[in-house]
């Protein structure tokens, strides 16, 4: 797509008071989507988007192979000079892009890779030098987006990532946006990211989608040789994990979200949970239970963009800033359910967290039952004398319905 971009005074200001600073949430349009979650054979199934794999190479005799992930989401694969390949696509694939468009996926490089310009993450493109793209990493330690042809190349300076046999897990993206004009020319604005902070930007010539009678190939962990279908001789060595292409340019909250969510204490979610989350933030309302939690839309969260895409656990929530407007997601931590009793009249007992309201059950007050001054520093208490407090019927897969770990907690003051 290609737009022309004016630069005015006065489009700019109407641009940020009504685009910017009072933008509608967006959902992210996930278009391709590998979660990795196989423990044998030579098929590698597209999560969303139909593009599914087939593992080329000597698999497993090259000694790549499917292993079980110390990430924390289930398991991976192993590249040691295989490759996954999704064959060639229909040119009015979702991929087949000049923009926007978002790559992003969880990567241990053992080394650069193979090859001159080294290791590929992603390749879609054709045999011809002229036509798509390629996310890979280079020889020092860059992350690199090479429009096929001279179009669009832009890299990341050098050691943004870790590159050794002991390497840890990072999570990597690049972002590239509609194309627009500068005098007369195209241009693409391209961002990468490493572990959810972005390490750089450039504008750049804009990159090319594949046209004329070649279709173009799909690959993970290899490139499209020039005038020969894959592999290209720049294979990836590592280990790849979740990765996801989105038909825009996410936000840097969501690709900060990504990244935190993985390596949140009792979470790990992956790409497919976080897509949901996303979702329900775009759909500016609603929830959905993902990974057992519950998770609702919310507002007024942080605004401090150094909490954007980050997991905050206050008050007995979990919470994620997903604009700078405070709007995000929120979910119950592991206290699943609280009642502070701060009530000084009425017969409801409303649950702090939301999901358990209770309804004074009983002769209430006449029965001595009553709100009463409580422990010093908390608030009022409840006094029960033959009164009780009624949550009512509750789903079956409440987080209280458990046969695991469960701890109970009160303040409590027997006549």
């Amino acid at each position: 797509m290609r737009i022309t971009r004016l630069f005015s005074a006065t489009l700019v200001l109407a641009a940020l008071s009504t685009s910017f600073l009072h933008a509608d949430p967006v959902v992210p349009d996930l278009i391709a989507y590998w979660d990795f979650n196989q423990t044998s054979g030579t098929q590698l199934p597209a999560i969303v988007g139909g593009f599914d794999g087939t593992l080329g190479g000597t698999w497993p005799g090259d000694d790549s192979q499917w292993v079980e992930s110390t990430l924390g989401l289930g398991h991976t694969l192993s590249f040691k000079g295989g490759w996954a390949d999704m064959g060639q696509l229909a040119f009015d694939n979702p991929l087949n892009t000049d923009g926007p468009l978002t790559i992003a996926a969880w990567i241990q490089p053992h080394s650069h890779g193979s090859g001159n310009t080294a290791g590929r993450i992603l390749n879609h493109r054709t045999t011809s030098t002229s036509h798509g793209y390629e996310f890979y990493l280079r020889q020092t330690g860059q992350l690199a987006l090479h429009g096929v042809g001279g179009n669009g190349y832009a890299n990341t300076p050098s050691n943004v990532l870790e590159v050794r046999s002991t390497a840890p897990w990072q999570h990597v993206a690049v972002t590239m946006s509609e194309v627009y004009q500068v005098g007369g020319n195209d241009r693409t604005d391209v961002t990468f990211y490493v572990n959810g902070v972005a390490v750089d930007s450039q504008t750049v010539s804009a990159v090319r989608r594949v046209t004329g009678s070649t279709q173009p190939t799909l690959l993970l962990g290899d490139s499209t040789a020039f005038g020969d279908a894959g592999p290209g001789g720049r294979g990836f060595d590592g280990l790849m994990d979740d990765v996801g292409v989105w038909g825009q340019v996410m936000t840097p909250a969501h690709i900060a979200t990504l990244h935190s969510v993985v390596h949140h204490r009792g979470m790990n979610y992956d790409l497919g949970q976080t897509q949901q989350l996303f979702e329900i933030h775009g759909a500016g309302e609603g929830s959905a239970t993902v990974g057992g939690r519950t998770w609702n839309y919310a507002t007024g969260l942080s605004t401090n963009p150094a909490d954007l895409g980050r997991v905050v656990v206050a008050d007995g929530r979990y919470t994620i800033a997903l604009d700078s407007s405070g709007t995000g997601v929120s979910a119950p931590s592991h206290l699943v359910a609280y009642w502070n009793f701060n009530q000084s009249s009425g017969t409801t007992l409303p649950d702090v967290l939301g999901n358990y309201h209770g309804t004074l059950a009983g002769s209430w007050p006449g029965d001595g039952s009553g709100w009463v001054a409580g422990k010093d520093g908390l608030g009022n208490a409840l006094d029960f004398s033959s009164g009780w407090v009624d949550m009512g019927a509750v789903p079956q897969d409440n987080p209280m319905n458990a046969s695991g770990a469960l701890t109970i907690a009160a303040w409590i003051k027997p006549d």
